[in-house]
């Protein structure tokens, strides 16, 4: 919040290059990471909501821009609406259930007008644009494309933001999206 007492409980853009990710050729054999390049969307909007369980399908029941571009691929979306929920309390040994107080995080995405230049011509494109087409192809109906789903994200006042702390060495690391149970597609999402 950088002492400003109206900053608070809100969001920044961050710095693409921050993350370390990957390279190829060959990177199970070299191990070789760099600073991530430009990302292919723009984190729009961060909306957090606690609950007593987990809840689903809020892109279903919310209102939110709908971005006028031309992805050129009627499969890649122009904006990608994520729900994390995270637990906000250890479960039960006592008790069988996996759901209770959740904090619910909305992430809102809006793809770069320099990524949807890119998939106009696929021959050209950049790797990442290709494999994002090949992803939004594949995904929805094929569990072993989807599961290859990561995400990355950076909390810099994580103790002052109250967040899990079992989630803490998570921080800025790349985690894979595995028991994501659906997916939606329609209106743009």
């Amino acid at each position: 919040t950088d002492g400003n007492p109206a900053a608070t409980n809100v969001w920044r853009k961050g710095d693409d290059h921050l993350f370390k990710v990957r390279v190829g050729p060959n990177y199970k054999k070299l191990g070789k990471k760099e600073p991530s390049g430009p990302s292919l969307y723009e984190l729009y909007a961060v909306d957090l909501i606690q609950s007593t369980r987990r809840l689903t399908d809020f892109s279903q029941k919310l209102q939110y821009p709908q971005p006028n571009v031309d992805t050129h691929h009627a499969d890649v979306p122009p904006i990608i609406v994520m729900n994390g929920s995270l637990p906000m309390e250890s479960p039960s040994v006592m008790s069988p259930a996996s759901d209770g107080k959740t904090l619910n995080v909305l992430f809102f995405f809006i793809i770069r007008q320099a990524t949807c230049d890119a998939l106009a011509d696929l021959s050209t494109a950049p790797p990442a644009v290709r494999l994002l087409k090949e992803f939004c192809s594949k995904a929805p109906t094929n569990p072993d494309m989807f599961a290859r789903f990561k995400c990355i994200g950076m909390a810099r006042n994580y103790d002052e933001a109250g967040m899990p702390s079992m989630f803490k060495s998570f921080n800025g690391k790349p985690c894979l999206v595995r028991n994501c149970k659906t997916t939606k597609g329609g209106s743009g999402t």
